[in-house]
C-alpha cells in the first residue's frame, strides 16, 4: 500500500495520471478528512443492515422480548467482504445483541465500518508523503487530491478544445483543416451534444490511452491534434465507410470528413468500443471488428 502512495505522489509530481477508481473511503483519510456513513454505503450497501434492522424494530415499538427473539442470532461481530468474521469487542462472538446493549452494538459497528480501511489508508499516506510532504496534503480536499492523481473525472470539452491543433488538408484540395472546417465543427458538436461523460472518456482513451484529461492547460504534455485521414481522401472513396484512426503516443486523431453528425457519432463509438488496443490496427481482432461494422480502417 505504501507503493500505491508513492505512485500517487509521482502522478502529482510528473502529471502522469493513474486510473485509480477509489471511493471517498480511500481518498478522504489521505487528506485527514472524515469518512461518512454515505461514503461506506456507496461501496457496501449492506454495511449497516443490522443497524437498520435495529432502528426499524425501535420504530415499531417492539418489546424487549420480541426484539431479543428477533436478534437471537446476532452477535458483537462483523462480517467482512472477504467472508472473515471480526469481533467488535473481545469475546464478541459469544455476546448476543439484546435490547439493553443494542445501542452499543450500533455504535461499535459504525465505528468499525468508518475505520475499516484505516491501516491501508495510513500506509498509502506514508508512501504518498515520501514524495509529497504531509503539510501540502493538508491543503487538498479529497476531490482535489483525486484530480491531481487521476485527472478530472468530468471531461472538460472546452479545455480540450483550447489545447487542440489541426493538421493536413481537406479532401479534393479544399484547403487546410482548421477549426472552421465542417467536419471539425461537427466533431465538437458531437462532443458537446451527443456524447455523455462516459462516452467522452472512452473517446479520450481511444485517442490518448488514458480516460481522463489533466486538470488544466499546464498539465498537458502535448497538444491534441486532429489530422486529415489519408485513406478516405482518395477521389473514389467515401469517408462515411471509414473509421477514425488514433495515434495514442502522440495524442493525434485522423478524422474522416463524415457527411453528418450521426455518421460521425456511429463510427466514433464503434471505434471507442471495439478498437481500444494500442498499436492493434493490423491485428486479426481489429480487422474482424472492422469487417463486422462493414467499414474500413
Amino acid at each position: 500500500y505504501e507503493f500505491v502512495g508513492k505512485l500517487m505522489g509521482l502522478a502529482i509530481r510528473t502529471l502522469n495520471y493513474h486510473s485509480f477508481h477509489f471511493s471517498g473511503v480511500v481518498w478522504k483519510p489521505l487528506v485527514y478528512d472524515q469518512v461518512t456513513v454515505s461514503d461506506v454505503t456507496s461501496i457496501d450497501a449492506l454495511a449497516f443492515k443490522n443497524s437498520e434492522n435495529i432502528l426499524n424494530a425501535e420504530r415499531k415499538n417492539a418489546s424487549a422480548d420480541t426484539f431479543n427473539k428477533a436478534m437471537a442470532n446476532l452477535r458483537f461481530t462483523v462480517k467482512l467482504r472477504d467472508g472473515n468474521i471480526v469481533e467488535l469487542v473481545p469475546g464478541g462472538s459469544k455476546i448476543k445483541v439484546n435490547w439493553d446493549n443494542r445501542k452499543r452494538y450500533c455504535r461499535l459497528l459504525t465505528e468499525y465500518k468508518l475505520n475499516e480501511y484505516k491501516v491501508q489508508c495510513d500506509a498509502i499516506r506514508r508512501g504518498l508523503a515520501t514524495v509529497v510532504p504531509y503539510q501540502i496534503l493538508s491543503l487538498f480536499t479529497w476531490r482535489d487530491l483525486q484530480d491531481q492523481v487521476c485527472g478530472r473525472i468530468v471531461v472538460d470539452v472546452q479545455l480540450l478544445k483550447s489545447m487542440t491543433r489541426y493538421a493536413g488538408f481537406r479532401k479534393n484540395g479544399r484547403g487546410r483543416i482548421n477549426a472552421f472546417s465542417p467536419h471539425i465543427k461537427m466533431f465538437w458538436k458531437m462532443m458537446d451534444e451527443r456524447m455523455d461523460n462516459f462516452q467522452r472518456s472512452k473517446l479520450i482513451f481511444f485517442i490518448w490511452g488514458r480516460s481522463r484529461l489533466p486538470v488544466n492547460r499546464q498539465g498537458f504534455e502535448r497538444h491534441f491534434t486532429i489530422m486529415a485521414h489519408p485513406a478516405s481522401q482518395r477521389s473514389n472513396k467515401n469517408p462515411d465507410q471509414y473509421l477514425p484512426v488514433a495515434h495514442t503516443c502522440f495524442f493525434q486523431l485522423e478524422l474522416p470528413e463524415y457527411s453528418n453528425v450521426d455518421r460521425m457519432y456511429e463510427k466514433m463509438m464503434f471505434a471507442c468500443t471495439h478498437c481500444t488496443s494500442i498499436d492493434g490496427d493490423t491485428t486479426a481482432a481489429a480487422r474482424a471488428a472492422a469487417q463486422a461494422g462493414n467499414t474500413a480502417l
